[in-house]
């Protein structure tokens, strides 16, 4: 299955995104450090779930996420651009038989 290539947005073009993507991990340790888990100890619930519980599943959901959204993003910056030997290439890649 062959993807669409859409414009993408000059955000996608800066280096920006890729350090935010490094940095992703590291939030997502900050709001698993111990002294922040505390401060959701408490014995309050979230539709029947402690509190805590909802916390650490919903901190894991979002960091699922947000690395979909910058692995998209980020994924069509490295493709290679096409070359005239790999668009020559492209009918043998697709059915196995060269184009003759």
């Amino acid at each position: 299955m062959k993807r669409r290539r859409t414009a993408r947005p000059a955000l996608a073009q800066s280096p920006r995104l890729r350090d935010a993507a490094v940095v992703l991990p590291l939030l997502g340790l900050f709001a698993w450090m111990p002294p922040v888990l505390g401060l959701f100890a408490a014995s309050g619930r979230v539709l029947g779930v402690p509190l805590i519980v909802a916390w650490l599943f919903g901190i894991w959901l979002a960091l699922i996420a947000a690395a979909f959204w910058f692995s998209r993003r980020l994924d069509t910056e490295d493709e290679p651009q096409p070359t005239e030997e790999t668009a020559a290439l492209e009918p043998t890649i697709r059915t196995g038989m060269p184009d003759h």
